[in-house]
């Protein structure tokens, strides 16, 4: 919004300098007048444009925003899982690794009668 009323403010400027210049001229010509006003639409459609693409930059940037909000829940649940599924490595990894000793223990004992 604050984006429109800085345009709001230039075309009020540029019509306000028009119209002075028009007043400090005393009787303006039919010629003169239509080419400030032919600025003035200038301007004017100038502002209207920029307020356009300002508010379709503003859309992108919402969609933006929601879409990286989503992207950052998915990383989280995915680094919660890979948190699970190392913790999961690591207990199996433990118990082969006692099913090893076990197994170890058993063979020495079955070697040494």
């Amino acid at each position: 919004m604050n984006y429109s009323r800085k345009l709001s403010k230039l075309v009020l400027l540029i019509a306000a300098t028009g119209l002075l210049a028009v007043a400090f001229t005393g009787c303006a010509s039919q010629k003169k007048i239509q080419s400030l006003e032919q600025r003035i639409n200038q301007a004017e459609q100038t502002a209207d444009e920029a307020l356009q693409k300002a508010q379709s930059a503003r859309s992108d940037a919402k969609q933006y925003a929601q879409q990286a909000e989503e992207s950052s829940v998915e990383a989280e649940q995915s680094a919660m899982q890979a948190e699970d599924a190392a913790q999961s490595a690591a207990e199996s990894a433990d118990r082969a690794e006692r099913m090893a000793d076990k197994s170890e223990r058993i063979f020495e004992k079955m070697t040494a009668k």
